[in-house]
């Protein structure tokens, strides 16, 4: 079952084609500019629409999303970006973005 609970919307400006990545995680550069998460890489928000280069991206910033995932999942893990901003299980050493509320696998 997928489930959503919106908490915190946040409206920002695509800084590349992000029209096939909804609910990928993303980032937040200095310029104010949403791109996909790399490997570890401290994310933002999970992405909830899918805009083009320069549209505006909606970001859920805190709040229960549906996310792809990367590989397979269990039920409250923790979990962090990997190369392709999809949730993939933490590995050590890498920021923890969510935690897992089903399991799931890529």
């Amino acid at each position: 079952m997928v489930m959503e609970i919106p908490g915190v919307l946040a409206p920002f400006e695509a800084a590349a084609n992000l029209s096939a990545r909804q609910y990928y995680v993303v980032k937040i550069s200095a310029s104010q500019k949403v791109s996909l998460c790399g490997d570890g890489e401290a994310g933002t928000g999970i992405l909830q629409n899918d805009p083009d280069l320069g549209q505006e991206a909606s970001v859920m910033i805190s709040g229960i999303s549906p996310a792809v995932y990367g590989g397979s999942v269990a039920a409250n893990d923790n979990l962090a970006s990997d190369a392709s901003g999809r949730l993939v299980v933490a590995a050590a050493g890498k920021n923890v973005i969510a935690i897992a509320i089903e399991a799931g696998a890529a």
